[in-house]
């Protein structure tokens, strides 16, 4: 502006970039777990990662939360941190989900025959059982954490069992059970003695 108060005046544009993308701090390493007595998979908690940056608006997304429930096999899950200027910054690991181990068989093997053995399996809770077995039969239920077998004849026999939980998901095991036959005792003539 001169002293005759003519003026000019030019304006320009500030545009702010942000141009630093965000951190990610913190994620945890791959993580491998059991199933638990569902059988179908497990519920995994974790601390979840730290996400900064150095403007406000950041928002930190992820695929999985602490707590969720993780299927048998291999699952990755995610965290994805973005800024107001649609920078991003990502972190993943691995949870592994292994399946159950099969059910431990409580019971005798040998077993002389002709003759009963009892079978049994740890009962986690709310889980049902089938039991079958070749070369022997089932004496009563097959369908409790306990059966009852008679064993006869000297041909290899199996026992088997299937728990299901009451997710619908199920383990089961299985083993050869050898028989062998009650020897016969008794007094033998032999001429003039007498052999026990």
């Amino acid at each position: 502006t001169d002293v005759g108060g003519n003026f000019a005046s030019c304006t320009a544009n500030i545009t702010g970039i942000d141009d630093t993308p965000p951190e990610i701090t913190g994620c945890p390493a791959n993580i491998s777990i059991m199933s638990d007595t569902s059988y179908c998979g497990a519920e995994l908690n974790w601390t979840a990662p730290i996400a900064t940056d150095n403007c406000p608006g950041l928002v930190l997304n992820s695929t999985h939360s602490p707590g969720d429930f993780f299927s048998i096999g291999i699952t990755s899950v995610t965290y994805t941190a973005t800024n107001d200027g649609g920078l991003t910054a990502q972190c993943s690991f691995d949870v592994e989900v292994q399946a159950a181990p099969d059910p431990l068989i409580s019971g005798p093997d040998p077993v002389c025959t002709p003759g009963f053995a009892t079978y049994s399996v740890t009962d986690p809770g709310s889980h049902s059982f089938l039991w079958t077995v070749s070369n022997g039969t089932i004496i009563g239920s097959d369908t409790s954490p306990q059966v009852d077998v008679e064993w006869t004849g000297t041909v290899q026999g199996t026992i088997s069992v299937q728990v299901t939980s009451g997710s619908g998901c199920s383990v089961s095991n299985s083993y050869a059970v050898d028989k062998t036959q009650t020897p016969v005792t008794g007094i033998v003539n032999s001429s003039s003695s007498l052999i026990r």
